[in-house]
């Protein structure tokens, strides 16, 4: 009799065992949000002023313009549900004023545009973002094929304000054969971690091989 009590107890501990141990909830742990750097850095207030250049074509010397640009940010607004940021641009690049308005955001590791293109990643190395086509026309008789995709990764530049390590995002327009000043050329976007833009180029001419580009001089964070 006392082994037949001795059974039991043994029986009854084992199932009660058993059923805290099915009742046990599994522990979820929840990975941290991923955080990418921040190279565009847009703050209402933020902004950054940039001189104007020409480079030559043969030596890549930089020729001041006597002309200079400024961007900022201006405020945050709503679009389809999304914050953006009103990106403001005041260039005078080859001597000609313009005022352009463009409302852009970060989304994971790229900065898009209120139409959804991308304009820089500081992670995608890999993809070409668009490709469209020109031509055929007068000054490219053959098509004109235009890639967008980073490059120059971690690349030390100096310009007016310092040396920055900057990634750009670049537009590759691929010339025909028959083009005089080689096969590509390239606008340059390129952008250091928590500064923002530092330098881009702003013009390309098809009559003539020198670029124009803008290079930051100074600069303002909130």
């Amino acid at each position: 009799m006392n082994r037949y009590k001795i059974c039991l107890v043994l029986l009854a501990a084992a199932v009660c065992f058993y059923s805290c141990k099915k009742d046990k909830k599994p522990t979820v742990i929840t990975p941290p949000p991923i955080t990418y750097p921040d190279y565009t850095v847009l703050k209402p207030g933020n902004y950054w002023i940039y001189q104007d250049y020409r480079l030559d074509s043969i030596n890549g010397a930089a020729h001041p313009l006597g002309t200079f640009d400024s961007n900022y940010v201006e405020k945050d607004t709503v679009i389809n549900g999304s914050t953006f940021h009103k990106y403001c641009d005041v260039a005078f690049a080859s001597g000609t004023s313009t005022y352009n308005i463009y409302y852009l955001r970060v989304s994971l590791s790229y900065m898009i545009n209120s139409s959804g293109e991308i304009l820089f990643s500081s992670e995608d190395f890999t993809d070409i973002f668009k490709l469209y086509t020109y031509g055929p026309n007068a000054a490219t008789p053959d098509t004109l094929t235009v890639t967008e995709q980073m490059g120059f990764k971690d690349v030390a530049i100096t310009v007016d304000a310092g040396t920055f390590i900057t990634s750009a995002f670049r537009q590759i327009y691929h010339y025909p054969a028959s083009y005089p000043f080689g096969p590509t050329r390239e606008y340059d976007h390129r952008y250091c971690q928590n500064v923002g833009l530092i330098s881009e180029t702003t013009g390309i001419y098809n009559s003539q091989p020198s670029l124009y580009e803008r290079r930051l001089l100074r600069y303002h964070l909130n």
